[in-house]
Order: C-alpha cells, then sequence, then structure tokens
C-alpha cells in the first residue's frame, strides 16, 4: 500500500502539477537544434503527475494538432526547474501554475499565456467524523491542537486560505508538509485534518482509512467572495515568439484544447484515455475517475478570464509582484488577433 503512494514521487501545489521523470535536459528554444532537412518539432514541457489541466493539450494533440509538426514531450522535475526552463527560453509550450507563469513574464521571459486549464483542486480532508463542514472542521482543529497540515509546502491554497479568513471565514492554524511526508503521516493515521489537491486527494481517500472530503477551497471561497467556485490555478502557455511568428498555431491550439473541453464537459472519465500512459501508470485509473469525479474539465483562452486570473494572482502572488502585474506585456494575454 505504502509503494503505491511513493510511486507518486512528487504532487506538487498547483492544481496537483507533480513530475517524477525527465525525458531530456537538451535546451530547446522554438524549433531550435533541428537540421535543414528536420521536419519541424515543437518541444512540450509537462509533468505527467498534472491530470486535468492537460487533458484538452492531449486531446488537441489527438484530433491532429499541431498538423505536420512533431512534438517531443520533456518533463519539469519541480516548480524550480520550470522556473529555469522558461526563463531559459526553453521548450516551446509549458503547462504550469498560473502564478508562475506570470512570475516569469514579469521578469522578462517570452510566455504568452494561452489559456487557463486548471480550476478546482484543493480539498479538506479529516480523519474526524465530527467534520461536516469548514466551521466544524476549523472549531475541532482548534480544540484537538491540531493543525490543517496543508501540502505541499508552498501552495497557493495558503493565499487563499487567508483570504478566506479576512472575508470572515474560519481561520486555521496550518502546518505545512512536503507531499511524500504527509502521505506518510495519512497512511499511519497521524493526519487528521488536510488541505491537499487532486490527485492527492483522492490516492488519499483510497490509501489511508478514515479519511472523507470536507469541503473545497474553491466552493469555499465562493461563497464570501459572490464569484464562481473556480480559480484559475494553471494552463498552458506558448513561448512569445513562437506565438507571434505563428499566431494560427496558438488559435489552432486554443480552438481545438475549448472543443476538447466542451466534449467532456458531461463525462470527464472520458479523458482517461486522452491521458499519456505513464500517468495512469503511476497513479492507476481508479484513482484518476475518483479524482475526474471532483475536478473541472474546462479550457479558457486567457483573454477572455484576465480579470479572474488578475484577481487570482493579487492573492497568491508576493506583494512586490502584486504591484506589478499592470506591467505584463500584452503578449502575455494570448495570441494576436486575427
Amino acid at each position: 500500500m505504502r509503494r503505491a503512494v511513493f510511486s507518486v514521487i512528487v504532487i506538487l501545489a498547483v492544481g496537483g502539477l507533480g513530475a517524477f521523470y525527465l525525458f531530456s535536459d537538451r535546451a530547446a528554444s522554438p524549433t531550435a537544434d533541428q537540421g535543414p532537412d528536420a521536419p519541424p518539432r515543437l518541444v512540450f514541457y509537462t509533468s505527467f503527475g498534472a491530470t486535468t489541466p492537460q487533458i484538452p493539450f492531449w486531446g488537441a494533440v489527438k484530433a491532429g494538432w499541431p498538423g505536420g509538426a512533431g512534438l517531443e514531450t520533456r518533463l519539469w522535475k519541480d516548480l524550480d526547474d520550470l522556473r529555469g526552463v522558461i526563463m531559459a527560453g526553453r521548450g516551446d509550450i509549458w503547462l504550469g501554475h498560473s502564478e508562475g507563469l506570470a512570475q516569469a513574464a514579469l521578469r522578462g521571459a517570452p510566455v504568452c499565456f494561452l489559456a487557463v486549464t486548471g480550476w478546482r483542486k484543493f480539498y479538506f480532508l479529516s480523519a474526524d467524523p465530527a467534520a461536516v463542514d469548514l466551521a466544524s472542521l476549523a472549531t475541532l482543529s482548534q480544540a484537538q491542537n491540531s493543525p490543517l497540515m496543508v501540502t505541499p509546502p508552498d501552495s497557493p491554497a495558503m493565499a487563499i486560505l487567508d483570504d478566506v479568513a479576512a472575508r470572515g471565514g474560519p481561520r486555521f492554524v496550518t502546518a505545512p508538509h512536503a507531499p511524500r511526508q504527509l502521505a506518510l503521516l495519512a497512511l499511519r493515521g497521524q493526519a487528521r485534518h488536510i488541505l491537499a489537491p487532486e490527485p492527492l486527494v483522492s490516492l488519499l481517500l483510497t490509501k489511508a482509512p478514515g479519511l472523507r472530503v470536507v469541503a473545497s477551497l474553491e466552493d469555499e471561497h465562493a461563497k464570501l467572495t459572490g464569484g464562481p467556485a473556480r480559480l484559475p490555478i494553471a494552463g498552458l502557455a506558448m513561448h512569445g515568439e513562437l506565438a507571434r511568428r505563428r499566431p494560427e498555431l496558438a488559435r489552432q491550439l486554443l480552438a481545438a484544447m475549448e472543443r476538447v473541453a466542451a466534449d467532456l464537459a458531461d463525462d470527464p472519465a472520458a479523458g482517461l484515455a486522452l491521458l499519456p500512459p505513464e500517468v495512469a501508470g503511476e497513479l492507476g485509473p481508479d484513482v484518476l475517475r475518483l479524482s475526474l469525479s471532483r475536478d473541472m474539465i474546462m479550457t479558457r483562452p486567457t483573454a477572455q478570464v484576465r480579470q479572474e486570473v488578475l484577481a487570482y494572482l493579487r492573492l497568491v502572488m508576493s506583494p512586490a509582484d502584486r504591484q506589478r502585474l499592470d506591467q505584463l506585456p500584452e503578449g502575455f494575454w494570448g495570441p494576436p488577433a486575427p
């Protein structure tokens, strides 16, 4: 049982984005390191620990995108690695978290944030049957001197949780844990109250007895803001130079991902067939299916949800970066209009 949990080496904060191996570390700017007679090739940096945020992309690929160009997949090791990849301009398409993409763009990286594809990820779990809602969970956590264990330590959920408290919601004492550490504690029955992202949530529910879902962080935040029960957590970005030179390629990808997400809206489990086999091989189809029952498959061009993204970034970014959000280049918000 423990081996099944630890086979998912890292499940990272943003929408459950994680990584367990790296295909190649060759530098690759758009269409770089190709001979004059080689077919065009695009390099996609992703994580096979991410589930829902990349389903629309793989659906677009299955539908024929990017046409005559080949596609090479490389995996980033962790979020620091992804930031380094983007800052160096390596790769053509990146799956990443919204905050990191914006940080890179503010520091001069060539980022064109095409679409938000990760919207609902964070759930409160408890092993206490008396925890029936967020208020009772907070009361029990305080009375039992049992902090809310949040994973991973740099989770954007922490900022959202602070905003919930600032708006009159429950306050928690939190204890950050690495995913692997928290999984071990849960297996031992030593993790009573947890805030974690999918698909780690589903993995814990299937492996740690007594844990159950109490509430969704996105739902609780929406109750206090009056907005939709979603957050623009993660998505797909394209190298800015490629988007500038080939805007039709970006627009075709956007259109294809929107179609895939719309087709899966009523049957998200069908998205399992679109994921690379490595994902199902590590997490297992049962865990993925359970995860998708709580997740949201939706693609929105970033230009259409610009204000929603900015509101989210104001919550999760550092104060210094928040003050610079108006400096994000216009090219960050998608490809040029036709």
